[in-house]
Order: C-alpha cells, then structure tokens, then sequence
C-alpha cells in the first residue's frame, strides 16, 4: 500500500480498523492512528511505514501476563470492548455502561 499511488477505499478502511485493534494492545501505535483515521496523506504514508517497521519486527505483546483476573463486578474493575464498524464514517468503536448491582 505504501508504494501505490490509488488503493481502493474499503481496503484501507479494512486495514486502518485491523491496526486499530493492534493499537490496543501496542499502545505506541495509538499515536499512529489519528493520520490513518483522518486520511491526511504525507501523515498518512508515515504512519503506515511506521506500522509496516513495527509489525516487521515482529513485536511481541504478552496478551494475558496475569495468572488471576479480577471478576467484572469488582469495585475499581473496568472491561473495555470494541466494535468493528466498517461502514464510512462509523468505525469509531461501541461502548456502553454498566452498572453492578450488589446484593
């Protein structure tokens, strides 16, 4: 993609939303979004190099580095998901509130 001079729209929505999974876990990646989520093109073309370095390297991320995971309905637990919204203009990621009732 970097070396393309046209790529299709929904390829880049597809890839820009995969990367913004990553960037959860990858948290320097964070700072590489906003250009990929705004479309700016010079900004754009380094983000993306910076993504290719990055996932090149083959980073590695300890996914669960905990042996005992607090339950959900524990005072000071937050639990975060996200959605996968492809359509133009909505892939912001979904959230909600819940509220624990202790009895």
């Amino acid at each position: 993609m970097l070396q393309q001079t046209k790529v299709d729209r929904s390829a880049v929505e597809r890839l820009v939303g995969r990367l913004g999974h990553i960037a959860q876990i990858v948290a320097e990646g964070n700072a590489q979004m906003q250009p990929l989520f705004r479309l700016q093109n010079a900004t754009f073309r380094h983000a993306l190099a910076w993504w290719t370095r990055v996932l090149s390297s083959h980073v590695t991320v300890p996914l669960a580095p905990r042996l005992v995971f607090p339950e959900a309905s524990e005072s000071g637990c937050v639990f975060v998901f996200t959605d996968a919204a492809r359509e133009m203009g909505t892939g912001h990621g979904g959230f909600t509130c819940v509220r624990w009732e202790h009895g």
